[in-house]
């Protein structure tokens, strides 16, 4: 009998024993209820999809499921990840080219928020200077095998599908537009480059207007304080 790294609730095995494949009509046009066996598995993996067409995958070990959530992610959102993996390496204009392409225009194109409004090449130097890919590459070399094992099978998961839709020609639509055929494998260092991507947007708002106010408001009481003590009103 096979560990799993999350249990299959019964009634969710009975679904998948009488309905193997069960599309999610209205929702997505991939199977609710799916078995995904590769050779890099080393058993069968149950991928069960919710009413609100979100995966949930049932492994036997960490790296199967590793595997198996990269292979899903990149069957659902590999053009999103194409772009957040670049993002923080500074390589955003290799794939959306320059100046007309922007991340996230906002609506006042003087003023400049994270990561808005200012050109690829702009903000590919502002990451390239800032260093979070260097900063992965550090923090991979600092994790222990386990993690680095499960991160390489994410990688793998993804680059099966990568594989097969550069094989086929068949890359998301999004690189139609872009007249781009084929893509970079992902690798162990773009899933943490995008941690730390994340990890760097909620840690500050990189517009300094509440920062600006804030010092202009105590500017203005240190004033009032300097005048009420050279008036000697000041308790």
């Amino acid at each position: 009998m096979r560990r799993r790294v999350a249990l299959v609730p019964f009634l969710i095995g009975i679904a998948l024993l009488f309905v193997p494949r069960v599309w999610a009509t209205g929702i997505t046009d991939l199977p609710i209820a799916r078995t995904i066996t590769f050779p890099q598995l080393s058993a069968p993996v149950d991928v069960v999809r919710d009413t609100r067409g979100i995966p949930h995958v049932y492994a036997a070990t960490l790296n199967d499921a590793a595997f198996v959530i990269g292979y899903v992610h990149a069957t659902d959102r590999l053009f999103q990840m194409d772009v957040f993996r670049r993002i923080p390496s500074g390589t955003i204009s290799e794939l959306l080219g320059f100046p007309d392409f922007k991340i996230g225009a906002g609506p006042d194109p003087t003023v400049p928020p994270f990561p808005g409004n200012i050109s690829n090449v702009t903000q590919d130097l502002f990451f390239q200077t800032l260093g979070l890919r260097r900063a992965a590459v550090d923090s991979f070399n600092a994790m222990s095998p386990e993690v680095q094992s499960a991160l390489q099978s994410y990688a793998d998961g993804v680059n099966q599908v990568i594989a097969l839709m550069n094989a086929a020609g068949s890359l998301p639509p999004e690189y139609a537009s872009l007249q781009i055929t084929q893509i970079a494998p992902w690798t162990p260092i773009d899933s943490i480059a995008f941690g730390k991507l994340q990890a760097f947007q909620l840690s500050f708002d990189f517009d300094d207007g509440p920062t600006g106010d804030l010092a202009n408001i105590d500017a203005g009481l240190g004033a009032a304080r300097f005048e009420r003590k050279r008036l000697g009103t000041d308790a």
